[in-house]
């Protein structure tokens, strides 16, 4: 989905929850949380997120895909649940239906900041044949196994506590609550060791061909592909990644290596992440397809 529909559809959800729904809009997107809002059952609430807010003004839009707490779709007549955390964005998956243009029926699906499994699920749910799904953060991966488990997924995805990206190390603490803006890196009181390979690595250990790529990392994306080998690179039929840094030489290692490569135009925001706040990063989708 296009940034401008995006926001053609958030305001249209915000007027159907909120009596304050157009100021409450800019100032979520000006404003740092807390965010007062005034539902139209009645209700007035602070919300103290700005993930939180918009997991309200679904909820209030679409109440009965809302269970305990709890998000539930039908994909192609199977019905997921997902728990999730307030550190995610499963509603691109279930929401916006991004990743429905990637043809993933039968196909290995390499998912790359995996979350809460939301999105690992998505895949499975469409007709992956596997889904290797990597996440070093511990909340969320705990979290994503919790998901996987629920929806008695586990014979199809296969979680792993680890990163992607310049092969080494990061040490993490465990309790740390990761966004989704939140950048791989050594952290404050870090006392667990994560992982992190290549996709080299997770090529050549699967012996992947004709598989798909989804990457949504936080910038890890820059390492991963235009360190990769071509063989690595020509092992995807497809690839979908969120870039954070702008696409030009993304694109151009991809074309490099024979794939068609389309890119949204970058959309400027201010950096969320704790030790890069405030730091301009220009986001957007990349979709590349092997000739």
């Amino acid at each position: 989905m296009s940034k401008a529909k995006r926001i053609v559809r958030d305001l249209r959800n915000f007027k159907r929850a909120a009596r304050n729904s157009l100021s409450l809009y800019l100032i979520s997107a000006l404003r740092k949380p807390p965010y007062p809002v005034h539902l139209r059952s009645g209700s007035k609430l602070m919300i103290p997120s700005r993930d939180e807010l918009f997991r309200t003004i679904y909820r209030e839009v679409h109440p009965n895909t809302y269970f305990d707490g709890n998000i539930r779709k039908n994909i192609n007549g199977t019905v997921v649940e997902i728990a999730p955390l307030n550190n995610g964005d499963i509603f691109r998956a279930f929401v916006d239906d991004d990743y429905s243009d990637l043809s993933v029926k039968g196909k290995t699906v390499v998912d790359v900041g995996a979350s809460v499994g939301d999105t690992a699920i998505y895949f499975a749910a469409s007709g992956a044949d596997q889904v290797l799904a990597y996440e070093p953060y511990p909340r969320s991966f705990s979290r994503a196994m919790e998901n996987i488990e629920r929806n008695n997924l586990e014979h199809k995805i296969k979680l792993l506590n680890k990163g992607v990206g310049k092969p080494g190390s990061v040490r993490v603490n465990p309790l740390y609550p990761n966004s989704n803006s939140s950048v791989l890196r050594d952290s404050k009181n870090g006392n667990i060791s994560i992982e992190v390979i290549s996709l080299d690595s997770i090529v050549e250990e699967n012996n992947l061909g004709d598989a798909v790529l989804k990457m949504d990392c936080e910038g890890c994306e820059y390492d991963s592909i235009l360190k990769a080998g071509d063989t690595t690179l020509r092992a995807f039929k497809e690839i979908k990644l969120e870039y954070h840094h702008g696409y030009k030489d993304l694109k151009k290692r991809l074309n490099e290596v024979g794939f068609k490569v389309t890119c949204t135009r970058p959309y400027h925001m201010k950096s969320r992440d704790e030790k890069e706040q405030g730091k301009d990063i220009y986001l957007g989708y990349l979709k590349a397809i092997r000739k």
